[in-house]
């Protein structure tokens, strides 16, 4: 089947899920990429292809990438996924990641399991708040908090010299996703 993310105020990444793991279970934060395909489990995994169906852009994350968020028909700079001052986490560097916020419901296919890591764009309200911050995410009970891997982002943290906040309004989720094609 297909999967769908909400994309308000949240960027998101593909990883293949590590060997040996279970769905549900914490993965290592060194995670190998997905890759993208125009055109649409073991526990030993293949490297994962997404296909985003609303034609959204899918692409490494590096630095000087940005990220676009809607203004009703326009799409402007989010800000830049990394810069040389602030740049990615070693596991993130590179790995295949959704580069549209705010653009609604985002359905995608996968041709293995995918790992899906969810960050907020905007300031939270706290990680105690996750549930009624991203209110919309279907499935909100699957995603697993991740205040390991959480880290000042480019495009709003840093700017807003928020990097003390880290972990309580700057967060990262995870999410393991079956095969859907």
């Amino acid at each position: 089947g297909t999967h769908t993310l909400d994309t308000t105020n949240t960027a998101y990444q593909f990883f293949t899920p590590a060997d040996g793991t279970l769905p549900g279970s914490d993965q290592p934060a060194e995670l190998a990429s997905a890759d993208y395909i125009e055109i649409p489990a073991p526990t030993v995994y293949s490297t994962p292809t997404v296909n985003v169906t609303n034609d959204y852009v899918v692409a490494p994350w590096q630095v000087n990438v940005t990220l676009t968020v809607s203004n009703g028909q326009l799409l402007n700079s989010a800000g830049f996924v990394a810069t040389a001052a602030d740049p990615l986490p070693s596991w993130s560097d590179g790995a295949l990641g959704l580069l549209n916020v705010s653009v609604g419901t985002v359905s995608f296919t996968t041709d293995a399991p995918v790992i899906v890591r969810m960050f907020n764009t905007q300031r939270s309200v706290g990680y105690n708040d996750f549930y009624s911050y991203w209110p919309a995410i279907a499935g909100y009970e699957l995603w697993r908090m991740r205040i390991d891997l959480a880290w000042c982002n480019a495009w709003k943290c840093a700017p807003d010299n928020q990097a003390g906040n880290v972990g309580n309004y700057w967060l990262l989720f995870e999410r393991y996703f079956p095969e859907g094609t």
